[in-house]
């Protein structure tokens, strides 16, 4: 947070405590061609979140 607000650029943050909630919580908000970074101590888990997303993306088409 320190490094947001040295940046001195005006941004608007969210912290979400829960990985898996916070992985959603970016995949759902995200803008079409949003580029979303997930740095995941459990990568398996976020793996397994975002293969959820493109699962469903997949059966919608």
């Amino acid at each position: 947070m320190e490094g947001i607000a040295e940046s001195g650029k005006t941004v608007t943050t969210e912290i979400i405590k829960k990985e898996v909630e916070a992985i959603k919580h970016a995949i759902d908000n995200a803008e079409e061609g949003s580029f979303i970074t997930a740095l995941s101590d459990v990568v398996t888990n976020a793996i397994e979140i975002v293969q959820e997303y493109l699962d469903k993306k997949v059966k919608l088409k």
